[in-house]
Parts: structure tokens; C-alpha cells; sequence
């Protein structure tokens, strides 16, 4: 179960009933005892959201990018085969009409 928020101008984030906070947002463990202060704290954690939701967006960029061209090979190899089989339903069409006998009007006369 999942709700999503749109803010303006950025993407739609979706957040996870199911998991914990600590595992939503990438907190760091304290270093030696050194205190940050909140904000530097926030910072830090939204550089490393910002940073994973970057990775993210480059995977779909490519996943886009890869059915995009997948998708304009496929209309090119379907509109290739329709020329070759067209050319070749009316090259047959054209040796079968020209191996019929004709009827010679001058010969009638």
C-alpha cells in the first residue's frame, strides 16, 4: 500500500506504508561522536535522496530510450517486410498475366 505526492514541479514520490521511516530515508549512523546540527543533517540525508532518486531517473531514461528504439526498429523491419512482400505479390501478378495466351483480334479477321 502506497501514496503518492506530487509537488510542484518535480516528480510524483510515493511512499511506502510498509516501511520505516529509517528505511525510506537514508540515514547515516553518527561518526566518532561528532554532532551535526539538524539541518546539516537534513541536508545531508536530501543529497543522498536527491542522489538516489537521480540514479533512478537515469535507469528510466535509458529503459526509455531502449523501448523507444526497439519500438522504431520494429515499424522499420514491418514497413521493410510490406515493401518486400508487396513487390513480390505483384511481380508474380505481373509473370502470371503475362504468361496467359492472347487473343490476337487480327488473326480473327
Amino acid at each position: 500500500m502506497s501514496r503518492q505526492f506530487v509537488i510542484r514541479g518535480h516528480a510524483t514520490c510515493t511512499i511506502h506504508l510498509l516501511v520505516r521511516a529509517e528505511e525510506a530515508f537514508f540515514l547515516m549512523p553518527e561518526d566518532d561522536g561528532t554532532q551535526e546540527t539538524s539541518a546539516e543533517k537534513l541536508c545531508q540525508m536530501l543529497e543522498w535522496q536527491l542522489a538516489y532518486e537521480r540514479a533512478g531517473w537515469r535507469r528510466a531514461k535509458f529503459r526509455r530510450r531502449t523501448i523507444r528504439a526497439a519500438s522504431f526498429l520494429f515499424l522499420l523491419l514491418l514497413v521493410i517486410g510490406t515493401l518486400v512482400g508487396s513487390f513480390l505479390i505483384f511481380s508474380r501478378a505481373g509473370d502470371q498475366h503475362s504468361n496467359r495466351p492472347r487473343s490476337n483480334s487480327f488473326a480473327d479477321r
